[in-house]
């Protein structure tokens, strides 16, 4: 995923790793986002509650 342009990561410190299970990163736009989250059978931060 890191070769593609429009994709950026975020860093998260987290010194207990209670956030490995997650992976989180930012895209353009929310609709880009919400379009990937589908595909990926999954739910955009927004959506998750």
């Amino acid at each position: 995923m890191s070769t593609i342009e429009e994709i950026e990561f975020r860093k998260i410190l987290d010194k207990n790793g209670d956030v490995g299970t997650l992976l989180t990163f930012f895209l353009p736009s929310s609709e880009k986002a919400t379009k990937l989250a589908d595909e990926l059978g999954t739910t955009t931060i927004a959506e998750s509650g």
